[in-house]
């Protein structure tokens, strides 16, 4: 699949965890809501920056949402969209259980240390600081060359 004709959607449940994953270190920043979507701002500067220097976040489209919520360590369960997705969260990382996708992040502004946000969606469309659509195979591209420039420096 070429990257230029790859970016509509992210539909395989994999992917989009995977996609989350990428943003490892980044943190939830912000929220828009819509009749059909949600979108999520994440900053995550040094994958940004792989796309254009002076970048520091990505907008990705969570559309279908559904079963949305926050679970913390403690157990205490939240389903309030702009608590999720618009207080501040540090990703570490992402996987699939049970058909759906869970983030797992940090936080550091209350009691809670952090937790896991878990929703099913059909799908997510990623893009760039200025709302320029970006490809999975973009964003694990810029991902692994990062990566491999960071492992170099050891």
């Amino acid at each position: 699949m070429s990257i230029e004709n790859d970016f509509l959607e992210i539909v395989d449940n994999n992917e989009i965890a995977d996609v989350f994953s990428m943003f490892h270190d980044g943190g939830l920043a912000g929220l828009q809501k819509n009749e059909e979507s949600i979108i999520i701002q994440v900053d995550c500067r040094y994958l940004a920056e792989m796309f254009q220097d002076g970048f520091k976040n990505f907008y990705v489209e969570l559309i279908g949402l559904d079963n949305c919520k926050f679970v913390d360590w403690d157990e205490e369960v939240r389903d309030d969209l702009t608590y999720i997705f618009a207080t501040d969260k540090e990703i570490a990382r992402s996987e699939i259980i049970d058909s759906a996708v869970v983030i797992y992040v940090n936080k550091n502004y209350d009691d809670s240390l952090g937790g896991e946000i878990r929703f099913n969606v059909d799908s997510i469309k990623i893009y760039n600081e200025n709302m320029k659509p970006l490809s999975f195979t973009q964003l694990v591209i810029a991902n692994d060359k990062y990566w491999g420039k960071f492992n170099s420096k050891k």
